[in-house]
């Protein structure tokens, strides 16, 4: 027979083992859990990933037809009225080619419609594309936009770079100027501010952009907020010209300081 001491420490084996058993079984149900619930919130991230990117790609699409329409607008009410009142008179010379004071008086204002249209046009094609944003780049292109702002005298703005010229690639430059034109457009519109700086720092490969005004301030939960409605439009284009160029942006808004906007982007793409 087992002394009593043989049988205690069999005992105490038993109960180590079934022990370490329990604690095994505690530990791998623990992870079994800690995967299940990893995974379920990666597939929530990536579910609210997709709808953030679909309401992104649903706003790129309406900011484009309402840009198309706009445009289309313009072309219409411009450029095809003083077309056809110059197809007009080129008629009424046909048809009193006897009379020339009048010869000359319809070729006179048929000259002024014609610098009418090329003044329209020009409009059309600078709203499309900043000739000084293709011919010098952004930083050029932003301190141009600066002055027509302080000529317009909508607002007092300025603009400072720690570098005097330097390009980017074409998408980066495009997009980061619309992006800038929309949050300066918001500051004059929504915002009430009379003065605003941007400042400009080329920091190794990267950009940023820090915009500061005197006017009323919005931070990232009202973006959000203000996003999800009818009249965000205006912010789902900031973000999403940001999202194709991989930039970031940043709404702060303290008591009793500026408001001010970061825009932060690689610019090695």
């Amino acid at each position: 027979m087992q002394d009593s001491s043989e049988i205690s420490l069999n005992f105490i084996i038993m109960v180590g083992s079934a022990a370490i058993l329990i604690l095994c079984t505690a530990i791998i149900g623990f992870v079994v859990f800690y995967q299940r619930r990893s995974m379920e919130h990666r597939k929530k991230l990536s579910d609210a990933e997709t709808e953030h990117q679909r309401k992104l790609l649903d706003a790129s699409i309406q900011i484009t037809e309402k840009e198309s329409e706009r445009i289309s607008k313009n072309i219409h009410d411009e450029i095809g009225t003083y077309l056809n009142v110059i197809r007009l008179n080129q008629a009424k010379i046909s048809r009193h080619s006897s009379d020339p004071v009048m010869i000359l008086n319809l070729i006179d204002e048929n000259n002024k419609l014609l610098e009418e249209t090329i003044q329209s046009v020009r409009a059309i094609s600078h709203d499309l594309m900043s000739p000084t944003l293709v011919k010098l780049g952004f930083l050029k292109a932003i301190s141009e936009l600066c002055r027509q702002i302080r000529v317009s005298g909508n607002m007092q703005i300025t603009a400072t770079s720690n570098v005097e010229d330097i390009r980017f690639s074409a998408k980066v430059e495009m997009q980061l100027y619309r992006i800038c034109k929309e949050v300066i457009n918001n500051i004059i519109k929504h915002a009430k501010a009379n003065n605003t700086s941007i400042n400009m720092v080329i920091n190794q490969s990267h950009l940023k952009i820090d915009i500061e005004h005197n006017g009323e301030g919005i931070d990232m939960s009202g973006i959000q907020m203000l996003s999800e409605t009818a009249t965000g439009l205006g912010l789902k284009s900031i973000f999403s010209r940001a999202q194709i160029i991989n930039a970031t942006i940043q709404y702060i808004s303290l008591p009793n300081q500026l408001s001010k906007i970061i825009i932060d982007v690689d610019i090695t793409d």
